[in-house]
């Protein structure tokens, strides 16, 4: 007796009933049980393949590997999954609360993986896998398993591959120890589901940490101010009558309301020459400092911010009105300027002003980049700080404004992490409390104490969001450069 397949070319003329095949033919009809298949048809039977079994050993490793770390798994059931495997919950282990913070996965599980070494493992994504993961505004967990050898490695994909061309670059290589998938990854996803999740909150551990700020306390003032009418109007007519008796006449002054305010004694030259010394008052800084009036408050920190200019100056550093920062002014060769400072333990220098080649043409200089800060006074209670804000600003010539400094600014941002900005914070105030030495005295008219800190009783994984951080964006190599000790905002 033929069988089906063997039936089915003698005759396109065939009806199936009842479990039977009736095929015709030119002689007579061939009944055939359907049942009774031969070797040759064990081929249609349906398979579980080792590939699937391998797939599904990878989600089993996912999904202890999440419960251990007090999470929950949830996977995408049904044959409709486009390019998630599943879903983690994040809970707040300490409390066991859900906070509706889900990270979606995709699971890659693999025999082998190559390249691979001692320190890493690379796996090349698909195109279309790519085109999908990219897409929406949640994030993806891509997990890369040998499950047979109980290791797994993870990736936020988006900030991995932000701003790489996919269609070039769909490779990523895996840190062994960094990128390992173990409990001990539970806060970077809590990092990154805080970061993306809005409302996400877990409870953070309970360990004693000092926050230290960018608050830079204000440790004295002059006390007295000096008071005389003046014909001058404008700062700058004043400044150019002074420079008739004095070649660089001193900072410490305020025009307001038809008086000259200053730290300085108006009797003495070359002030009593710019204003009426017979009609001179004086009366505590103080006054202004805690006074309950705004207009008070906004001279005070009027003749403060004239007092740090001359400080600033001091340290090299000049004022930008189009900018509102003080920036270090350029060398006269334009060559690169370090400064040392100390930092929280030691000794440190750090380049702050330095030319940057042009990409397209080596030979030719696309800017010139300046550390600098904004800085503002605020009071806090009964007391005064100065808000210390790094920022840059860049030039096309040491001195006139680049046309793409703000795009330029707005790129090193994006790229700086807290230590680059904690270590500049750190630069600043120690530049800003001055030392005396053999060649100038201590400036007199304003102080600064130390940067305010607070004790917290409750702690944050700083790698943790370092980690996620790190992975969204490319570091530049020399905003890394930060000395341990400048490069923490926690000091425990």
């Amino acid at each position: 007796m033929p069988s089906p397949r063997q039936a089915s070319g003698l005759s396109r003329r065939w009806l199936m009933c009842a479990g039977q095949l009736l095929i015709a033919n030119a002689s007579k009809p061939v009944m055939i049980d359907v049942n009774e298949r031969t070797h040759e048809d064990r081929g249609m039977v349906k398979k579980i393949r080792d590939n699937q079994i391998l797939g599904q050993k990878g989600i089993a490793l996912i999904e202890t590997t999440v419960l251990d770390m007090g999470f929950t798994w949830h996977p995408t059931n049904g044959p409709l999954e486009a390019g998630i495997d599943g879903w983690i919950e994040l809970r707040d282990q300490g409390t066991g609360e859900v906070a509706n913070c889900w990270l979606p996965v995709q699971s890659k599980a693999r025999t082998t993986l190559a390249p691979e070494n001692d320190t890493s493992v690379s796996f090349t994504c698909g195109l279309s896998d790519m085109e999908y993961w990219m897409t929406g505004n949640a994030p993806v967990i891509l997990i890369v398993s040998k499950p047979d050898q109980k290791e797994a490695w993870w990736v936020s994909v988006k900030d991995y591959f932000r701003g790489r061309d996919i269609r070039k670059d769909r490779k990523i290589t895996f840190d062994r120890v960094k990128n390992r998938f173990s409990p001990d990854a539970a806060d970077e996803l809590k990092a990154l589901g805080s970061r993306v999740g809005a409302g996400a909150y877990f409870t953070p551990v309970r360990r004693q940490e000092a926050l230290v700020s960018n608050l830079l306390r204000v440790k004295s003032w002059k006390e007295i101010v000096f008071k005389a009418p003046t014909v001058h109007r404008r700062p700058s007519d004043l400044r150019a009558a002074l420079k008739t008796h004095v070649e660089w006449p001193e900072k410490e002054w305020l025009l307001h309301e038809g008086s000259l305010f200053s730290f300085h004694d108006l009797s003495a030259p070359p002030w009593c020459h710019e204003c009426d010394a017979d009609l001179m008052t004086t009366f505590s800084t103080s006054e202004w400092a805690f006074s309950d009036s705004a207009d008070h408050q906004w001279l005070f920190v009027r003749l403060l911010n004239q007092c740090l200019r001359d400080i600033a100056g001091r340290a090299g550093m000049s004022y930008s009105d189009e900018d509102e920062c003080f920036y270090f002014r350029p060398t006269k060769d334009l060559t690169e300027k370090v400064v040392q400072y100390h930092s929280q333990k030691r000794s440190a220098d750090r380049v702050v002003f330095k030319a940057h080649p042009s990409k397209l043409d080596p030979t030719k200089i696309a800017y010139y980049r300046h550390d600098g800060f904004a800085g503002r006074f605020k009071r806090y209670g009964d007391a005064w700080f100065l808000e210390i804000s790094p920022t840059y600003r860049f030039t096309s010539d040491g001195r006139q404004p680049s046309p793409y400094g703000e795009d330029n600014l707005a790129g090193i941002k994006r790229l700086e992490g807290d230590g680059a900005v904690a270590g500049r914070v750190i630069m600043y105030a120690d530049l800003l409390r001055e030392r005396p030495s053999l060649f100038h005295k201590r400036y007199s008219f304003l102080t600064f104490g130390e940067l305010e800190h607070v004790v917290m009783d409750v702690s944050i994984n700083d790698e943790a969001w370092r980690r996620i951080r790190e992975d969204s964006s490319t570091q530049d190599e020399e905003l890394a450069e930060v000395d341990d000790e400048q490069g923490k905002l926690f000091d425990r």
